[in-house]
């Protein structure tokens, strides 16, 4: 499994698509069991959009040779049944609209997505970090990695870093003392560094819960061969417009968003993120012999999610003409691309490794801010989520911990 990461400032914020797509409530429940739903969605999810940006395409950019494999997608979807809706996102649309009309650097509609995004969207540091700069009372250490974390005899905790170049070389070891640490490094990072502390017993409390319940969210990535007479265009933006949500073999929810695949020539491939509803869990272990945190997932504990995006495209394939692609390659030749995720969470499961609200059990002052708190999967593009999450723990922490 390889699990894309944003490292830099702004994190993950910097690599996604900016689609924020709110988990539905079942999930929700069965993920988060001590999280209120009534305050989550009509006080933290609204408070975190707030923040982030929630728009969605226009009617033009949807119209638009950008947008022609979303059209194409849609169509293939109704020849199925499924009913496809407009993905709401913290993309400013109206640069988008302004990169349509040639009047601003191109972003979105220049193929820039996955690997950073220069211009229109609202990345973490144009919202949450910009208004924390704001306040005067943030200081932020660009290109410091964090390699430990440890107990200050004197009490609070130690934050030992390497202050690297743009290429990575070390050019200084640095040490942080502080009262209360707040983690936020995401699902691979913050695991990767509780379960190597309380290996090493720079972290002695730490619970068994640490390093478990690690999921890809349920991503597959599908790819079709289309028709003749259904191009999905040579300019793609890179920020999604619309995706269905229908159920599998068992009944259990399934969304697919349509994806763009920007090559840069005329093509006649769909591209599809699947997030399916998948119980498999991995788990970080520590290998002392090098001082490494592995995860530990089998590709076979994907086959439930493989399952349930074969179930739902051999429908469209049926109705569509489709059929999955022999030009777009996956690994070992597989017909899904199951090996891939964009949306890491879990390894700090709320409620387990921590308290109801990221507090983590057995080092006072310590707390756990990311998706690594989510377990499995959230049935959804987790960002939204993990935003909503934060606004509510950190409302109770300034209350409590914090209070004065």
């Amino acid at each position: 499994m390889r699990a894309y990461q944003g490292k830099g400032v702004g994190g993950g914020s910097l690599v996604n698509m900016a689609i924020y797509l709110p988990p539905e409530s079942e999930r929700l429940r069965r993920a988060l069991p001590m999280v209120d739903q009534d305050s989550f969605y009509n006080k933290y999810l609204p408070r975190a959009l707030a923040t982030l940006g929630d728009g969605e395409p226009s009617q033009r950019l949807i119209d638009s040779e950008f947008y022609q494999y979303s059209r194409v997608g849609i169509a293939f979807a109704d020849k199925a049944g499924f009913k496809s809706s407009v993905l709401r996102g913290g993309y400013d649309y109206g640069y988008m609209e302004q990169e349509l009309d040639a009047k601003v650097p191109l972003s979105a509609l220049g193929g820039e997505a996955g690997f950073g995004n220069n211009h229109g969207k609202k990345s973490l540091d144009k919202t949450y970090l910009a208004e924390a700069l704001a306040s005067g009372r943030l200081t932020i250490h660009s290109l410091h990695v964090v390699k430990r974390i440890t107990m200050n005899p004197s009490g609070g905790y130690v934050v030992q870093v390497d202050n690297i170049d743009t290429k990575g070389a070390v050019l200084a070891s640095k040490e942080f003392t502080c009262t209360h640490l707040f983690i936020g490094a995401g699902s691979m990072a913050t695991s990767e560094l509780l379960v190597r502390a309380r290996e090493r017993g720079d972290l002695p409390n730490l619970n068994a819960a640490v390093g478990t319940k690690w999921g890809p969210n349920g991503d597959i990535f599908v790819a079709l061969d289309n028709p003749d007479g259904s191009p999905t265009g040579a300019h793609q933006s890179t920020v999604p417009s619309h995706y269905f949500v229908t159920t599998d073999a068992a009944n259990r929810k399934v969304i697919s968003e349509f994806a763009p695949l920007p090559v840069g020539i005329p093509i006649q491939q769909s591209l599809i993120i699947v997030v399916a509803d998948n119980p498999e869990a991995g788990y970080f272990k520590y290998d002392a012999t090098n001082d490494t945190v592995n995860l530990v997932w089998a590709r076979s504990q994907n086959e439930p999610s493989v399952a349930a995006a074969k179930f739902v495209f051999d429908k469209i394939n049926a109705s569509a003409g489709t059929k999955y692609s022999s030009v777009v390659a996956f690994q070992d030749g597989a017909l899904f691309g199951d090996t891939v995720t964009y949306h890491p969470v879990g390894g700090v499961p709320l409620g387990e490794a921590t308290d109801a609200y990221g507090r983590i059990n057995g080092h006072p002052g310590l707390y756990v801010v990311d998706g690594s708190l989510i377990p499995i999967g959230i049935g959804a593009n987790p960002s939204l989520t993990i935003s909503s999450l934060a606004e509510r723990n950190i409302e109770q922490v300034l209350a409590t911990d914090l209070a004065g």
